[in-house]
C-alpha cells in the first residue's frame, strides 16, 4: 500500500476533516442498492450524504446534517442519529448493503450476508442529490464498493 501523502488542488468537494469520499454518481430520483465490503476494518462509516453536507468542518453525520449513515468504531456500532442509535449486539457484518428509495424518503442498510436489516432512516423529504459516502479511519483496512441484488425491497 502506498502510504505517500499527496498535495492535491481542494475543489471545494474534498473532505478535509475526515477521510470522507462520496460516490461519483448522485440520484434525485429512484430506487439504488448497493454493497460495501469491510474487509474486517474496524473503524469505518458509510451511507448516503447530501450534495451540500459540510465538507470543510468536523460535523456531526447526521439526517440534521446531510448524512443518513452506520458506522462502527471498534466494539461501537451504530446508526448516526443524534442521538446516536445502537445497533443489534451480533455479529458485525463483513458486508453492508444500502438501499436508497428516494421518493419514499427512505435509507436502508442490511446485513448482505444474512439479508437481515440493521437500521432504516424513514420519513425524509428529500430535496437535493444524494451520494453515496464512504469514510475509513483505518488505515490497515479498505472498504470496496460491489454491486449487489436488493434483499425484497
Amino acid at each position: 500500500m502506498d502510504r505517500t501523502r499527496r498535495s492535491l488542488p481542494d475543489t471545494g468537494k474534498r473532505f478535509t476533516v475526515k477521510a470522507r469520499v462520496m460516490g461519483s454518481e448522485g440520484f434525485t430520483s429512484g430506487r439504488h442498492y448497493w454493497e460495501v465490503e469491510l474487509a474486517g476494518s474496524r473503524e469505518w462509516r458509510l451511507g448516503v450524504a447530501a450534495e451540500s453536507v459540510e465538507r470543510k468542518r468536523d460535523v456531526t453525520p447526521t439526517p440534521k446534517t446531510g448524512v443518513w449513515s452506520i458506522g462502527r468504531w471498534g466494539d461501537v456500532f451504530n446508526a448516526s442519529a443524534s442521538p446516536p442509535s445502537p445497533l443489534p449486539a451480533r455479529p458485525i457484518p463483513g458486508r453492508v448493503g444500502v438501499y436508497l428509495s428516494y421518493e419514499s424518503g427512505t435509507v436502508s442498510f442490511y446485513d448482505a450476508d444474512t439479508k437481515s436489516i440493521l437500521h432504516t432512516f424513514a420519513g425524509n423529504k428529500f430535496t437535493e442529490k444524494l451520494y453515496p459516502l464512504i469514510g475509513i479511519a483505518d488505515e490497515n483496512h479498505w472498504l470496496r464498493i460491489c454491486s449487489g441484488s436488493a434483499p425484497g425491497v
